[in-house]
């Protein structure tokens, strides 16, 4: 999408120039271009934490940028993004707090919803219920 912005132009002339009756509106590409921008901030997240030499404090500094650029967006795509990756990056660190207990030898109970219950020690599944 990023390409097809950078060739609005050209494209708007070679419909023109073959009478095609495929039209563009300035809404249409206001549209892409607010999307693109929506989704820059996920690329360069993406390319940071693919680096080879990314550590975690790099890898958590990437992520608040990332969602710190979502937020200042303000249209309504980057924000169910924000909203989105913000959830998933709390659970994650949920996760990781968990990982740590279970590390540190705690018995825990993990109750993901109604129907089952995961009993877990040492990071062994020791009972399974409700499947």
């Amino acid at each position: 999408m990023e390409r097809f912005l950078k060739l609005k132009n050209p494209i708007q002339k070679a419909i023109i120039d073959l009478n095609l009756q495929i039209n563009f509106s300035d809404s249409e590409f206001d549209l892409i271009s607010r999307t693109v921008s929506a989704l820059l901030p996920i690329k360069l997240a993406v390319e940071a934490l693919c680096r080879r030499d990314s550590k975690l404090l790099t890898a958590n500094a990437t992520i608040n940028f990332m969602l710190q650029s979502l937020k200042e967006q303000h249209t309504s795509l980057s924000e169910e993004l924000y909203i989105t990756l913000k959830n998933h990056t709390e659970e994650s660190n949920f996760i990781g707090f968990l990982g740590k207990l279970i590390l540190a030898n705690t018995k825990i109970e993990v109750h993901c919803c109604s129907c089952c219950n995961f009993r877990f020690f040492l990071g062994i599944v020791l009972e399974t219920k409700g499947y």
